[in-house]
């Protein structure tokens, strides 16, 4: 019973996340790699050179779809963390970060 509630407990989080999946480049989506090109799956951002996971999400009242992130990177022999703010967009993912917004359009 407690695997239970503790499974029922993350369910929203995970749908948060998941809600996002994909994968989006600005600037147009390209073949090949490219340090604009990123993809989510699940709890999971990869970009070219690092991977980073979405955790404790909460949803932003108001503001349909939007959901507010921690999230934890590693890449390149280095970690770093940092709050974000994903949503979709008419063009795409909406991506905010301290002081920073960055619009990724779908390409899949």
């Amino acid at each position: 019973m407690i695997r239970l509630a503790f499974v029922l407990a993350l369910l929203p989080g995970l749908a948060a996340a998941q809600s996002f999946d994909g994968v989006y480049q600005s600037g147009g989506c390209t073949a090949g790699v490219s340090d604009s090109r990123l993809s989510i799956e699940g709890s999971s951002i990869r970009f070219w050179e690092s991977s980073c996971q979405l955790k404790n999400p909460v949803a932003v009242r108001d503001m349909n779809g939007a959901t507010l992130f921690d999230v934890t990177c590693s890449g390149e022999g280095e970690t770093w963390s940092y709050r974000a703010l994903l949503m979709q967009g008419r063009e795409g993912l909406i991506m905010v970060r301290d002081g920073y917004a960055f619009t990724y359009p779908r390409c899949d």
